[in-house]
Order: structure tokens, then C-alpha cells, then sequence
């Protein structure tokens, strides 16, 4: 009878062995809902783009795991075991909507993740500077007052781009690393509206600052964007002219949606729609629980929702996409690859824009850096992120990839 007894307890022991390891795992691997930025990413900071003679007093909000401090120094010396991913968001995004990134980096434990991760917030963006002023704020329902987004110069956002990467290389510089010498320390990650502004800034970047890049990953990259009913010639027209001055904006003003502020006809919001939180997380994510995720996520951080986009944006990054439709090949190409994740029925961005520059860039490559990769339309929409277990993606392919 003993004898039993003791083989009971010791198959229910053995059986617990196996079951709690991998409860532990599906606990760690299956996030119900959205978990705090500030927890998985404890290390906050902001950069200042005075040193650019171009703007001036600028911050920049920066997330991250490294610990720093208040000024983005080390706290403490740190080992790479592997790139240091830094991420920049889309344009309506904040550092909070990447919360299954932050779980890709960390694994199981915060305070000794397995990988550095950092999500740095562009003007206009989260916790950073807004371009636009102020007092340009607008109601809806779900937040009260928000500001537009909105874009006053391409160079403006380089020069964000350009200071993020040269604190991401000091950093790797400051720090211990397991590598070989000729391995290289970061990987840059982006998501729409900042893949235009990082390979805008890669085709003027010093070699210097990129000889460290590993790769760059694009998700949902907008070279250009869908101007729904309107042909894209008139969508630039529209902007060229509101851009260009006070002598178009009576003309231009004739035309019932436009509705532009005289005073300052850049800042004015261009007629994009979603009134409603509910129509962006339909628009930008695919299933439903994905949507209710988004929801959520905005009305806990609803100070740093950002409005529709401005005249001023459309215009600069319409400028943009012609820049990079028409760049040099050779210029993009510089040593580090270029993964593009795309999204077959993307309702925000112009996927044959991204087709086009990655053959054209093909044609070139020789070294095969260049890779362009179709999400699975079915499960995702152009806001991957929100989609159950996405992080295991993220961690396979961008944080444990070589």
C-alpha cells in the first residue's frame, strides 16, 4: 500500500515537472490584452535635436530596457548578446502600441531581458514634441482635444532619425558585446509612415553611422499612401497649392471639404475621416479582437492620440515617396539588409509604391540584402502589432534572425 502511495506522489510530482514549466510558458506567451510600456520598457529619456542647425529645441521621447539615464547615458555597463533593435512608430502611433515588441525583447524577465529594445517617438508622436501649434486642437469623441499630426519639414524628421541612430551607436560603443569584430551591433525598425523618413535618411547617412547596422525591417512601409476616392494628382495638387500659400487658399477653399485655415493653411487638417476610434481600429487592424485590443489601449492613453493628418503632411510625404521612387539604387544599398513586410490588402498604404523600390533596388543587389515579405492578409491588417501573439513573429524573425 505504501509502495503505492509512493508512486502516486511520485507520478503527480513528475506530472507537475512537466505542466508548470508550460503553464508558465502559455502564461508568458499568450498577453490577453495590452500590458504597460512603461513596465516592459522601464528606462525613459528624451533627445534634443539643438545640435542640428536646421531645428531646434526638439525633444524627443525615448523608451527603452537599457538602463540609462535621464540623459540616455549608461547606468550600468551592459552586454550584447545580440543587435539592439530600435523601433520608430507609425504616424498615429505612440511607444505604448508596441507593447508585443517589448515582450519579444524581454522574454521572461524585465529586469533581465534577452534582448535591448527601444522605441523611439517622432515629432509629433506620443510623448514628443508636436509640430503643430498648440493651439491647433481639435474635439471629437473619444478624447476630448487632440492635436493633427502633422509634418513642417522632411529634414525635420532626418534629423530625428539621425540623432536616435548616432545615441543608438554610442551606446553599442559603450557597451560589452559577444561579438566578432566585424559582427555588427543594431538593427532599425520601423513601422508605416517612419519607413519613408529612415530610407530617406539611409540614402544621405554617413557610413559611419550605418558600418553598425545589421539590417533594417520595414512593417507595412509607406514609400506612398491611398488617397481613397481622389486620384493621387489631385491630392497632390490640392497640397502643392495649400502648401505654396495665402494666393491659392480662397481658390482652393471653394471646394466644400477642404476648408482651410488662411492663417496658417499647413496646419490645417486634411479631410481624412475616422471621427471615431472604432473606424481607425477597423481600418488599420484585422480581427476583431485586434480591434477591441486598439480600442482599449487608446482610451487608457488617450492624452497622446494623435489626430488625422494635415495638408503639410500629405504634401511632405508625397514629396518623399516621389524622392524615393526616383532615388539611386546604390544609395540604399550600403551594406545592411532590407527586410519589407507587406500586407497584401493594406487599406492604408500603397503596397505597389513598395514593389516598385524593392525591384528597383533587386536589380542592384548582388549580395541578396534585399528581402520582401507578404504578411498572411488573412490574420493581418496594415497594424500588425495588435494581432494576437505577433511578438513570436517579431522575435523569430527580427530579434533571433541573422
Amino acid at each position: 500500500m505504501r509502495k503505492n502511495i509512493k508512486l502516486l506522489q511520485f507520478l503527480f510530482c513528475f506530472i507537475l515537472l512537466l505542466i508548470f514549466p508550460y503553464s508558465m510558458e502559455e502564461k508568458e506567451d499568450s498577453p490577453q490584452e495590452p500590458q504597460d510600456i512603461h513596465k516592459l520598457l522601464p528606462y525613459k529619456f528624451y533627445l534634443n535635436l539643438d545640435h542640428y542647425k536646421y531645428k531646434k529645441g526638439l525633444n524627443l521621447r525615448v523608451l527603452t530596457n537599457i538602463p540609462v539615464d535621464d540623459e540616455g547615458g549608461l547606468k550600468e555597463e551592459i552586454n550584447l548578446k545580440k543587435p539592439h533593435v530600435v523601433h520608430f512608430p507609425g504616424r498615429s502611433d505612440a511607444a505604448h502600441c508596441y507593447w508585443q515588441y517589448a515582450i519579444a525583447a524581454n522574454g521572461r524577465d524585465v529586469k533581465n531581458p534577452d534582448n535591448f529594445f527601444t522605441v523611439v517617438e517622432l515629432p509629433s508622436q506620443g510623448g514628443s514634441d508636436f509640430l503643430v501649434t498648440d493651439g491647433k486642437r481639435e474635439e471629437n469623441d473619444f478624447t476630448g482635444q487632440t492635436r493633427p499630426g502633422h509634418i513642417d519639414s522632411l529634414q525635420t524628421y532626418i534629423d530625428a532619425i539621425d540623432i536616435a541612430i548616432e545615441w543608438a551607436n554610442f551606446i553599442a560603443q559603450k557597451s560589452k558585446h559577444n561579438f566578432k569584430s566585424k559582427d555588427k551591433r543594431l538593427k532599425i525598425s520601423c513601422h508605416s509612415m517612419s519607413s519613408q523618413f529612415v530610407l530617406l535618411w539611409l540614402a544621405k547617412a554617413d557610413d559611419k553611422k550605418i558600418q553598425n547596422i545589421d539590417s533594417f525591417h520595414f512593417f507595412a512601409p509607406m514609400i506612398g499612401f491611398k488617397t481613397g476616392i481622389f486620384p493621387l494628382w489631385i491630392v497632390r495638387s490640392i497640397s502643392s497649392s495649400i502648401h505654396y500659400g495665402k494666393y491659392f487658399i480662397d481658390f482652393i477653399n471653394l471646394i466644400p471639404f477642404i476648408n482651410a485655415d488662411i492663417s496658417n493653411p499647413r496646419e490645417s487638417k486634411a479631410p481624412a475621416g475616422h471621427e471615431k476610434l472604432t473606424e481607425k481600429a477597423a481600418e488599420v487592424v484585422k480581427s476583431r479582437e485586434g480591434q477591441a485590443l486598439y480600442v482599449k489601449l487608446w482610451q487608457r492613453h488617450a492624452d497622446l492620440i494623435v489626430g488625422e493628418p494635415t495638408w503639410g503632411w500629405i504634401y511632405n510625404c508625397l514629396i518623399g515617396r516621389g524622392l524615393l521612387l526616383k532615388i539611386d539604387p546604390k544609395k540604399l544599398l550600403r551594406g545592411a539588409g532590407l527586410i519589407f513586410y507587406i500586407v497584401k490588402d493594406d487599406k492604408v498604404v500603397d503596397n505597389e509604391d513598395t514593389k516598385t523600390l524593392t525591384e528597383k533596388i533587386s536589380k542592384l543587389d548582388k549580395k541578396n540584402s534585399v528581402q520582401l515579405v507578404e504578411l498572411d492578409s488573412e490574420i493581418y491588417g496594415h497594424h500588425p502589432f495588435f494581432e494576437k501573439e505577433f511578438y513570436k513573429y517579431l522575435r523569430s524573425k527580427v530579434f533571433d534572425s541573422h
